[in-house]
């Protein structure tokens, strides 16, 4: 155990010319970083009964510690991305004997072997870095991302390896939007796939599809907004998994036109029959009118409007922009 300062090592006798060995030993405290280093000086005294020379009878020695670098450990986690796209690589920094997180230092990352860069842990002890998979075919890669950390004065080197796995992209099947005028007949329905990577066109996907308003439409369907749906069909890619996204069937009101022609009479006799002339119907649909004025036999001299009260049999009216 340590022994309480002054300590006395004694000799029974020492020949004139003789020496003897004094060993010094320190031990660092158990709170002292690692890497960190520590220096304190030892002083020595001898009492010779033979030599006259107050000088031999003292002398000084230093010694300097550095604790040794902690242990870490590096962990790398699995990795994926879609083909042709991105995966995002990461790796955490920690001490060995009690897990605790390692910031600011730099990791180096590599992908089947080749070297990509490096990156420096963040406060969680993590670092992180973006690599292209294109190229890769799809398929999980046991131990092809490697992570190594080089060590420095405080930690220890240490490396790992985690999996890359390399998902299917997504390519989506676009009902194209298209705009017709109330009873004009449905245009052909299309689609369009968007999403292609790494080069790819269309040429990569084979199969059909067909197209269609998701609820039924035809020439005589109202005007308004309906959705138009593509199933997948026999559509298929390699390397890529297929959805769909609806388009929309916009049908536009047509004009209708409303002529009324102007009459004349004379004060106290009734009014002439009005008329006019209804232009601009589509299909089958049927739209009469008859024309009344507000004027009467008693009305002073003057204008009066002349309007129509439509006939609409089939309540197709609002189904047109009345002009």
């Amino acid at each position: 155990s340590p022994l309480a300062n002054p300590h006395t090592v004694t000799f029974a006798s020492l020949a004139s010319g003789a020496t003897e060995t004094i060993t010094i030993v320190a031990a660092t405290s158990a709170s002292l970083l690692n890497g960190a280093s520590l220096s304190n000086t030892v002083s020595i005294g001898n009492k010779s009964a033979v030599d006259p020379d107050p000088t031999n009878n003292s002398a000084t020695a230093t010694i300097s510690i550095t604790a040794q670098a902690g242990p870490s450990t590096l962990t790398v986690s699995p990795a994926s991305g879609s083909y042709g796209g991105l995966a995002i690589l990461s790796a955490t920094l920690q001490k060995a004997s009690n897990g605790g997180l390692i910031s600011g230092k730099t990791i180096t990352f590599a992908l089947n072997g080749a070297t990509l860069g490096t990156a420096t842990t963040n406060g969680a002890g993590q670092a992180f870095f973006t690599v292209s998979v294109a190229g890769i075919p799809l398929g999980t890669y046991p131990g092809a991302i490697s992570a190594s950390f080089a060590g420095d004065t405080l930690f220890t080197a240490s490396s790992g390896t985690g999996s890359l796995t390399v998902n299917r992209a997504v390519l989506t099947v676009v009902a194209n939007s298209v705009v017709k005028i109330y009873q004009d007949p449905n245009p052909p329905f299309a689609y369009s796939i968007t999403g292609f990577l790494n080069g790819d066109t269309a040429a990569v996907v084979s199969g059909t599809t067909s197209c269609n308003t998701v609820v039924p439409t035809d020439a005589s369907t109202p005007p308004g907004r309906y959705a138009i749906h593509c199933p997948l069909g026999t559509l298929a890619a390699a390397n890529y998994t297929l959805v769909t996204f609806d388009g929309t069937l916009i049908v536009n009101k047509p004009p209708l036109t409303v002529s009324i022609d102007n009459a004349t009479r004379v004060y106290g006799d009734p009014n002439p029959p009005f008329t006019g002339t209804i232009t601009g119907l589509r299909g089958t649909d049927v739209i009469t009118a008859t024309y009344v004025s507000a004027a009467t036999p008693g009305s002073p001299i003057g204008t009066y409007p002349i309007v129509a009260n439509f006939i609409d049999p089939a309540g197709v009216l609002d189904n047109y922009n009345l002009i």
